[in-house]
Order: structure tokens, then sequence, then C-alpha cells
């Protein structure tokens, strides 16, 4: 391509050149016709004069045909070498998307899979501060999980009075403790373990230590004999599904 652009430079250099000679063939017919005497000699000069002129007009056009050639073939290598540039970019653009697409597929086969509790699911969630001052654990249901927050919205268990549902509110994840499914196998706390429970007659979870675990009892049973905390050091029987491992902030 470069050496058709200076193929092209150096014809229209020639060009210029004609049509220079044809400006110095032009005024020198003219002299001859401004002469008050035309001789023999002056016709004959003036008749090579314009079979040289007519010459250089043929040339001139050639060479113009020829460069006009040569832009056009040189015009389709550029859009040629654009496409082929485009083409490449798209390629390239393909190829990092592709790759984008392989890392981000890696990252998450690499994350962990969140297990996202469904909705409904009868949960233990940390009531916000500006809710609850003392921000107990209190029993709720699912309502959905906002990804974009990574917060659970969730209704109270406890209905507001005359309404048909409970205080619904949003809840970071890790103030979300999914209870252990009914019926299933159960996690055994030892004697004096630190838990969260279901105080009695309450959707409320305090504080409390293990006295017996269930296995450990004279009698087959789900529950366990606890002391809940500022309780006057009484004994209370909880269902294993409501004693929960204490979070490690009220341990």
């Amino acid at each position: 391509m470069e050496k058709l652009y200076e193929l092209v430079n150096k014809k229209l250099k020639n060009l210029e050149e004609i049509k220079s000679e044809g400006v110095e063939l032009y005024n020198t017919i003219e002299g001859y016709h401004n002469q008050i005497h035309i001789t023999p000699d002056v016709k004959d000069k003036l008749l090579e004069l314009y079979r040289k002129g007519i010459n250089q007009t043929f040339k001139e056009e050639m060479i113009a045909l020829s460069i006009c050639k040569d832009i056009d073939e040189l015009s389709e290598l550029i859009i040629k070498k654009e496409n082929s540039s485009q083409a490449k970019i798209k390629r390239l653009k393909k190829r990092d998307a592709k790759s984008a697409g392989l890392e981000d597929e890696i990252k998450n086969q690499k994350k962990p899979k969140e297990n996202i509790i469904k909705k409904w699911k009868t949960v233990v969630v940390k009531m916000p501060k500006e809710l609850d001052e003392e921000e107990n654990w209190i029993l709720a249901k699912i309502i959905c999980f906002h990804d974009k927050v990574r917060e659970y919205e969730v209704e109270d268990i406890d209905k507001v009075k005359n309404e048909k549902h409970g205080k619904q509110f949003m809840v970071s994840m890790k103030n979300v403790i999914e209870l252990p499914g009914q019926g299933g196998h159960l996690q055994e706390f030892p004697r004096s373990h630190r838990v969260i429970a279901l105080y009695p007659n309450t959707t409320c979870f305090y504080k409390a230590s293990i006295i017996i675990p269930p296995s450990k009892q004279n009698i087959r049973t789900q529950y366990y004999l606890l002391s809940f905390d500022n309780d006057n050091d009484a004994v209370r029987h909880v269902d294993a599904q409501y004693v929960l491992d204490a979070p490690n902030e009220l341990k």
C-alpha cells in the first residue's frame, strides 16, 4: 500500500510538470499568432506546436486516468485494512469476553454457594436496634431475600394486636439463624454449654446454660433442662428444636 501511495504521488508530480509544459506551449502558440505576418515557416512551426499540444493533452489524460485508477485501488486497500482491523478488534473483544466469562465461572466455582433460607421458613433473628433497644432474638418467618443489600425481609411470629400479620422488618444475614429441621438429627449440647433458647410461652430467645441434655435424662425426651440468665435459677424445660448454640457475642 505504501508503494502504491508513492506511485500516485509520483504520477501527480508528473501531471503537474505536463501541465506546466502545456502552459508554456500555449504561450508559445499565442506568440506566433500575434505576429503580423505569418510566413510559411511560422505556419509549419504552428502545425508542429499544435501536434505537440494534442500529444501532451493525450498524455495528461492518460496520466490522470492512471492516477484515478491507482486512487481507487488505494481506497480499496484502505477499506480492507480498516475492515481487517475492525474484525480483529471484534475477535479480541469476543476473546476477552470469553475469558472474562471463564474467569467469572471459575470465581463462581471457587465461591462457596450461599445457603439462602427459603420463603416462610421459621428462623431466629436479632431485632434491629431501632426496633428493640436490647436487640433481643425472636422467632420470625422469612418473607424474601434481597440480594442487592444482602438482607432478609422477615415477619415477627408474634402478631400485632388486631392485625393478621406480625411486624415486618429487614435484618442482616449474619443475624439470622435457621431452626433445625423437625424430626431430623439435632446437635446435642453438653452440660454448662452456653445457648440461646426459647423462653416458655414467649417468642423470644434468651441466654441460658444447659443443666441436663436430652440424652442424659432418665426418660426418653426431646427436651433440655436449662437455666436462663436472670431467672432466679429456675429450671425450665425447652424443646431441643428451640435450643441453639449461642452466638459469639452472647457467650
